[in-house]
C-alpha cells in the first residue's frame, strides 16, 4: 500500500452488516495517460448474484473519473471456461475488448 501508484480512493471494499468483507475492487490510475485499470475484483461466493461486484466496479469507475480519468481498461480472462468476469464488465457498459490469456508451459 505504500508503493506508488497505490491510491486509497481506488481500493474499495463492500462490507456486510456483520462486518464481513464480501466484495472488493482495486484500481490503478495512470495520471499521465488518464487511464484507470480495474484489477482485481472479488466477491465471496455466498454473496454473488446480489450486484455487489457490479456496484463496487461502478464506484471505482467514478473514483477514476474524480481523479481525472478519461478512460478505463479491464482485461478479464473471460474465456469459455471462466466467462463470469467478462459478463460482469459488460453489464456495466464496458465494451468487449482484449483479455488476459493464461499460458502454461508443459
Amino acid at each position: 500500500m505504500a508503493a506508488y501508484p497505490y491510491r486509497e480512493q481506488t481500493d474499495l471494499v463492500v462490507v456486510a452488516p456483520d462486518g464481513q468483507w464480501v466484495a472488493s475492487a482495486l484500481g490503478w490510475y495512470d495520471e499521465i495517460n488518464r487511464v484507470g485499470l480495474v484489477e482485481p475484483v472479488s466477491c465471496v461466493p455466498s454473496f454473488r448474484g446480489k450486484g455487489l461486484a457490479k456496484a463496487v466496479n461502478i464506484v471505482l469507475l467514478h473514483a477514476f473519473r474524480s481523479l481525472g480519468a478519461t478512460s478505463s481498461t479491464i482485461l478479464p480472462r473471460g474465456d469459455h471456461a471462466y466467462p463470469a468476469p467478462a459478463r460482469l464488465y459488460q453489464s456495466i457498459g464496458h465494451p468487449r475488448g482484449p483479455r488476459t490469456v493464461l499460458y502454461i508451459r508443459d
